[in-house]
């Protein structure tokens, strides 16, 4: 009879553990760059992921189930990115990743998540080749470089009506895209670039680039880069007395580019191609990030799966409410519905819509 007792008593032991025990811990990886020059653009998004996980969490928005967020840093580097790519694959046993940020870093790490079934969705990636491999379990949650070059070249030829136009550019995947891109479709709108060069990597000045513009009778200066060059660029012409409108792209949506600039009034002449839906609370990829752990949680929720291949098939079928509104993709894995606008730094240090003529 003791032995019997012993056994009811070990039973409900192991019914009440089981009863109330731990929820199911799901891991979500946060890839992007936390140290070096651009640790700002990343910092924000890895900001955003935790966010949106520390909510659901507290909401208890997947029943039995939290997430935890394994944030490593990749430096906007392709050679970082596939060795961080690999730990949380291999390692932390992630079952999907928001990231990457960089262009360079994603097209390196995306075939690693594809060939081991783990969902990837970028908040902020726009090279076009992103989602052109074919890589079902990709997706991204800007707009591409093939609609912000769009957007650029009818603001610059049809409401800028600029005629004498620079175009500079970084040796960085980004920016190179884009910037061909800029260059292809002025040159069809008979305004072909009168000044193109390139600008370096982690420079802090730009004295000879700058008097090379200021003998070129410019209209407007374009930049495809990220915002500690741009920013350095335009301290340095400021310094030199070369007051130019200056249009550039989502590399900038940072408030690093503020402090690279040297402040909020330094930078009142400079516009930007951005996520038409924002407001100007909404400045950089915080809320992107932000959004692509919502769509991993619902998608879990809807489809009680990890796997990646039946997370994508989810989201390439149905829409996701987040806190960018309603999202849904095509069959690539690029944003339906979603486009850029004409966005103008102010005096307030934020970002605001332009006004276009008609």
């Amino acid at each position: 009879m003791r032995w019997l007792q012993i056994f009811i008593h070990v039973l409900t032991i192991i019914f009440c553990a089981k009863a109330t025990g731990s929820p199911q811990l799901i891991k979500i990886g946060f890839v992007g760059p936390l140290s070096g020059p651009y640790a700002n653009y990343g910092k924000r998004m890895w900001q955003g992921a935790q966010s949106a996980i520390d909510q659901i969490n507290q909401k208890k928005l997947m029943t039995g189930k939290q997430l935890q967020l394994i944030a490593l840093d990749d430096r906007c580097q392709s050679n970082f990115a596939i060795q961080q790519a690999t730990r949380l694959i291999e390692e932390s046993k992630v079952q999907a990743v928001v990231g990457h940020a960089c262009s360079n870093a994603t097209l390196a790490a995306a075939p690693l998540y594809a060939q081991n079934n783990v969902l990837m969705i970028s908040p902020s990636t726009t090279h076009s080749q992103m989602t052109a491999k074919g890589l079902s379990n990709i997706f991204r949650l800007s707009g591409n470089n093939d609609h912000q070059a769009q957007a650029t070249i009818h603001f610059i030829s049809h409401q800028l009506q600029a005629r004498r136009i620079a175009v500079l550019y970084q040796p960085t995947l980004y920016s190179k895209d884009l910037a061909a891109q800029i260059i292809e479709g002025l040159i069809l709108e008979k305004k072909a670039p009168v000044y193109t060069d390139q600008i370096s990597l982690n420079a802090t000045n730009f004295p000879k680039l700058v008097q090379n513009m200021s003998t070129q009778a410019l209209d407007v200066i374009y930049v495809a880069g990220y915002y500690p060059e741009v920013g350095a660029l335009i301290r340095t012409m400021h310094h030199q007395k070369l007051h130019l409108p200056i249009v550039s792209a989502d590399g900038i949506a940072s408030a690093g580019f503020l402090q690279a600039a040297g402040g909020k009034n330094a930078v009142t002449a400079t516009m930007l191609t951005f996520d038409s839906k924002l407001n100007a609370s909404q400045q950089d990829y915080y809320w992107h990030a932000f959004a692509a752990v919502e769509c991993i949680s619902q998608a879990m929720v809807a489809t009680h799966h990890t796997q990646g291949k039946i997370l994508s098939r989810w989201l390439h079928y149905n829409e996701v409410q987040t806190s960018l509104g309603r999202l849904s993709w095509d069959t690539n894995g690029d944003l339906m519905n979603r486009d850029y606008q004409i966005f103008i730094w102010n005096a307030q240090g934020q970002i605001q819509s332009v006004e276009h003529k008609n």
